[in-house]
């Protein structure tokens, strides 16, 4: 793991660590006024030829809310914790093992729902790449022919 991302919160203003950082317990305002300051930092897995993005919800069964349950929009971070990314391997790389993960979701007013989710990898054509998505991905060239030595993957996830 390596920090990849740092970010400062003001409790004062009710700012909190976004989701997944840590914060540093050192007031980083050594003055007797003004608010405190911290350090906030998010520790990731290093990989390079990787595009991380905010995970977001492609289609959802029942497409409406129940009156009663709402879908809290943080449901995507729950299923990919890590965002959904864009990775480029080896063309020979044989596909990671589906992940499988449970999380309960509690309501305003304390209900509890309970999730399911399997992660897994699939092929993500060259072709759908621009090319600063390319050069991000280490497959930059002069023209914009698959590089065939490499292989794209992008993560998606099913929950329940």
């Amino acid at each position: 793991l390596a920090v990849t991302d740092i970010c400062i919160t003001i409790p004062g203003k009710g700012e909190t660590p976004p989701h997944t950082f840590c914060r540093v317990d050192k007031n980083l305002n050594s003055s007797m006024w003004g608010s405190s300051v911290y350090l906030c930092y998010k520790k990731s897995v290093a990989k390079t030829n990787m595009i991380a993005y905010k995970a977001g919800l492609i289609c959802r069964y029942p497409e409406e809310d129940y009156e009663s349950f709402p879908l809290p929009e943080s449901v995507p971070l729950f299923c990919l914790p890590m965002g959904a990314t864009i990775e480029c391997w080896p063309s020979q790389t044989k596909y990671s093992l589906p992940v499988f993960s449970t999380f309960v979701l509690t309501g305003a007013s304390g209900e509890k729902v309970y999730g399911a989710a399997i992660q897994f990898y699939e092929s993500y054509s060259q072709e759908r790449l621009t090319d600063k998505q390319r050069s991000q991905l280490g497959l930059s060239s002069t023209d914009s022919r698959p590089n065939m030595s490499k292989a794209v993957h992008t993560n998606k996830c099913i929950c329940l």
